[in-house]
């Protein structure tokens, strides 16, 4: 076992929510605050560093984030600015603002291997997108979801199963969550 310490308190009088991912050694934690940026914290010593705030001029708030370390982006959704894409290729302690997608609300996504899965909330689908290029996001297929809520997705390490839970209960009929067959994503059964 190991000693677990808080590095640091990120006081936010607006929201309590958190999220965060990594890319290599850099932590990167966003908010609902509706204050500034997203914060970065940098474990490339062996000690954990807090870098502050970054780019505060372009992100507001963010309901979730997620990485695609393969591809060095950090998307931020439920953002001010849709989903928020940041490059940490070219600057992880300050990656800046890549590209921006507002088809769509997204609560919250899963990015793996050129695919992100974004979970729509109240549209009731999951979207399986091609972010091999994240200026030109494109949809592959949907996966419309029985309950009240997509709330987010997960995807086997494969690419053939989808899993999504619901946030909103619609009684005892409507399954908290749905697991698809992917192996065909313009198909999704």
């Amino acid at each position: 076992g190991g000693v677990v310490k808080q590095l640091a308190w990120w006081s936010a009088p607006s929201s309590s929510w958190r999220s965060f991912t990594s890319i290599g050694a850099y932590v990167y934690v966003g908010t609902e605050n509706r204050s500034r940026g997203f914060r970065v914290i940098d474990f490339t010593s062996g000690t954990p560093r807090d870098l502050g705030y970054v780019q505060t001029s372009s992100l507001t708030n963010a309901h979730d984030v997620a990485a695609d370390p393969d591809a060095g982006f950090i998307y931020f959704t439920g953002s001010n600015q849709g989903v928020a894409i940041y490059d940490a290729r070219t600057n992880p302690r300050n990656p800046p603002l890549y590209a921006t997608w507002r088809n769509n609300y997204v609560h919250d996504a899963c990015i793996r291997r050129g695919k992100a899965y974004f979970a729509s909330g109240r549209s009731y689908a999951v979207r399986i997108m091609d972010v091999t290029n994240p200026k030109s996001i494109r949809l592959i297929g949907n996966c419309n979801t029985p309950g009240g809520y997509a709330h987010n997705a997960w995807v086997s390490e494969d690419d053939k199963i989808l899993c999504c839970t619901d946030e909103i209960s619609r009684g005892g009929n409507t399954p908290h969550m749905t697991v698809w067959d992917i192996s065909n994503p313009a198909a999704p059964r």
